[in-house]
């Protein structure tokens, strides 16, 4: 599987970064950081983001993630991520922001769990090749992949 043991109170996860690119007016490119322990979509990031961030580390005896502040798979048993916490994380650390996150907090989960498909593309990926870190796609407007 594709967890690394780094000792017997803690295990070492891939982050696989779905890379979309969008085939629409915007046509930007979405960045979807997949948690290799929930094989879930977790992480909106940027594109230095996608090339830095790699793995997380779980604490299993204290029941604690690394990016347990930050993720945005809420269906995680080791999440501790809020609102609050999600937008200093990002350096939104303004009241202004932190509202603003609040405001949209259930939209952003929902539309990152949307990503599901992509999600378990890149489970499939990592399983054929441990070592990747990312996997491209092509998204048109319905959504489905490429």
């Amino acid at each position: 599987m594709s967890e690394v043991r780094t000792s017997s109170e803690s295990k070492q996860y891939p982050i696989v970064w779905a890379i979309i690119e969008r085939n629409d007016k915007q046509g930007a490119t979405r960045n979807i950081g997949i948690c290799g322990c929930s094989w879930a979509p977790a992480f909106i990031g940027t594109d230095i983001e996608a090339i830095t961030i790699n793995d997380l580390l779980l604490d299993l005896q204290k029941g604690i993630c690394e990016e347990g502040h930050c993720c945005l798979n809420v269906k995680c048993k080791f999440n501790k991520t809020t609102p609050e916490s999600y937008a200093i994380s990002k350096g939104w650390d303004s009241e202004k922001n932190i509202e603003t996150v609040k405001k949209l907090w259930a939209k952003m989960t929902s539309d990152l769990a949307s990503y599901q498909p992509y999600a378990d593309e890149c489970r499939d990926e990592s399983d054929r090749d441990h070592n990747v870190g990312a996997v491209e796609f092509s998204k048109k407007r319905d959504d489905k992949i490429e």
